[in-house]
């Protein structure tokens, strides 16, 4: 008992709580943006890899780390616009198109990967970003390793939380994409083109994803590789949900999600079998999901459901 009083309360692993928290929470804001414009976005995954990827190759061919962030938004952002008009301009199956654009991006990177570099999903090391440790808080017993000793987008993420809550919840586009996702022929009445409305969330969205693909690629590995996103997406949108469709919510919802990877890594000293060890974030997925379910009312009424405009 001592001994997990002991690892509880170690700064470390609240410090490596944020910092595997950063890339689902990102994904989950995101989640937040599609979501309350009426789009289910699993294409979640496939727009961390891509921000993921191009911030890598960014980085490796400019030698700028600078230039691999503004390359891995901007890939995250040009992935967001083509799923953008599948599913809004075409009126595709949100779902299946999300699911598709997933494996195509794995797939694509995966043969990129093997004609640039002669590895097959896996590049070089590239220069990234290092942490930051912030001038007269750093020092702070406890609290200062925890909080602010991090990288860029870690300790810009309740920038990233702050932004998203006044974007949806404090601003006339705001408005207009809660309405969207919840009586989009209200947002028509009024003269709002609720498509445009729902790309420019989906934009948005998607450039906001892109700083957690940056998290991976040149701030924790420093190197892209096909498995480093390993179903974050997917449990961005349960973070999202169990955070009640908020930005604060979906955050701190991230953070036990980032405490049980964290704890995946000490846990071992009590013997327990690694299989389960290794399923535990996944295993919070699921119950995570199923207590959500019993909260389902309060998803956007139009969540899911393409809109056509009327003749």
């Amino acid at each position: 008992m001592q001994e997990l009083l002991v690892l509880l309360l170690a700064p470390d692993v609240w410090s490596s709580t944020i910092r595997l928290a950063t890339p689902i929470a990102y994904a989950s804001l995101a989640a937040m943006i599609c979501e309350r414009s009426g789009v289910t976005n699993i294409a979640l995954e496939g727009m961390l890899l891509t921000s993921a990827f191009c911030a890598t190759i960014g980085s490796y061919f400019t030698g700028s780390a600078l230039v691999g962030v503004a390359a891995g938004v901007a890939g995250s952002v040009l992935l967001g616009a083509i799923f953008a008009w599948l599913v809004l301009a075409l009126a595709g199956e949100q779902i299946v198109i999300g699911a598709a654009i997933n494996v195509a991006v794995l797939g694509l990177f995966g043969y990129l990967s093997f004609v640039l570099f002669q590895t097959p999903g896996v590049t070089p090391t590239v220069n990234g970003l290092d942490p930051i440790a912030v001038t007269g808080f750093a020092d702070i017993p406890w609290i200062g390793p925890v909080l602010f000793r991090h990288t860029p987008t870690v300790l810009l993420l309740p920038v990233a939380v702050l932004f998203c809550y006044l974007l949806v919840f404090r601003t006339p586009l705001g408005l207009r994409i809660r309405v969207a996702g919840e009586a989009p022929v209200v947002d028509e009445a009024a003269g709002v083109n609720v498509i445009r409305t729902r790309f420019v969330a989906l934009l948005i969205a998607s450039a906001v994803v892109g700083f957690g693909g940056v998290n991976l690629s040149l701030e924790t590995l420093k190197f892209y590789q096909d498995s480093m996103v390993a179903g974050r997406g997917f449990i961005a949108l349960a973070a999202n949900i169990f955070g009640g469709w908020t930005a604060l919510g979906g955050a701190l919802a991230s953070l036990l999600f980032g405490f049980s990877q964290a704890l995946m890594f000490r846990i071992q000293i009590f013997r327990i079998p690694q299989e389960f060890i290794f399923m535990l974030p996944y295993a919070l997925t699921l119950v995570v999901l199923v207590l959500g379910a019993a909260r389902r009312s309060a998803a956007p009424a139009a969540l899911g459901k393409a809109f056509r405009r009327q003749a």
